[in-house]
């Protein structure tokens, strides 16, 4: 009875998580793998104890072990190709689009000082850039954000359902054996189309994608327009005093 409390509460504070995510707009790259891979380490771990007690067929555990390796390759050989097939360390391979970005925005080490106590202080003093002049900032492209499948979803739904059956079976003879097989078929089903499916989305080209936060949006839209309203006011600057220099005044 306690597996089967745990394995409820694992499953509904998962979902809260993502949900809470969602209405508060605060999703993000590291999320995008952070959430999934919460979700297979619980079926794997729950899939696993139960296959070594010989209540999981070897055949559907195999299923749901495959898929996730092969994804896991798929992801591993696509990250890795940013960087020449060469090994970057660890800080670099995890560096997300968003960390990229806000990088770029951020004034390189020898861009600009500021004075303190009268001591001389880069912007890497003042700011909370991990990279020192010794290490620069990274130039490569950012770790995207993975875009999850619907039938991802369902799977991840009855893989639970299914492993929850599994429990419940050997306290109260419940569900039938007809609706265990049932689950079974539909989760092996729903795993390969789910991989099948990852693969397709990768070979299209939109298995990868940034994260826009409403507000990220917004304050990205606010200051290129006020760009363009300073960049407007340089340029009628200079024209006025081209004109002055040319009539022989004095600006």
């Amino acid at each position: 009875m306690t597996a089967v409390t745990a394995l409820v509460i694992s499953g509904a504070t998962d979902w809260l998580d993502g949900y809470a995510a969602r209405r508060l707009n605060q999703g993000s790259v590291l999320g995008s793998y952070l959430d999934p891979l919460a979700d297979k380490v619980l079926i794997l771990c729950v899939a696993g104890a139960l296959l070594y007690n010989g209540v999981l067929p070897l055949w559907l555990g195999g299923t749901f072990v495959l898929r996730d390796v092969v994804l896991l390759v798929w992801s591993y050989i696509h990250r890795i190709r940013d960087f020449g097939y060469t090994w970057p360390g660890f800080d670099a391979f995890v560096h997300t689009s968003d960390q990229a970005d806000r990088d770029r925005r951020l004034p390189s080490h020898t861009s600009c000082t500021k004075v303190k106590g009268g001591h001389d202080v880069t912007m890497s003093d003042i700011t909370t850039s991990a990279f020192t002049p010794d290490q620069p900032r990274l130039e490569t492209k950012g770790l995207e954000a993975m875009q999850p499948l619907f039938v991802s979803k369902v799977n991840t739904v009855l893989q639970l359902l299914l492993l929850g059956g599994y429990l419940t079976g050997k306290i109260c003879d419940w569900p039938p054996q007809e609706l265990i097989t049932g689950l079974e078929y539909s989760s092996a089903t729903t795993t390969v189309v789910s991989m099948v499916g990852y693969i397709m989305k990768y070979q299209n080209g939109t298995l990868f994608k940034g994260i826009v936060k409403a507000s990220s949006a917004a304050g990205v839209v606010g200051s290129e327009e006020s760009g363009k309203r300073g960049q407007s006011s340089m340029d009628k600057q200079t024209e006025f005093k081209e004109m002055a220099q040319g009539e022989g005044m004095k600006v």
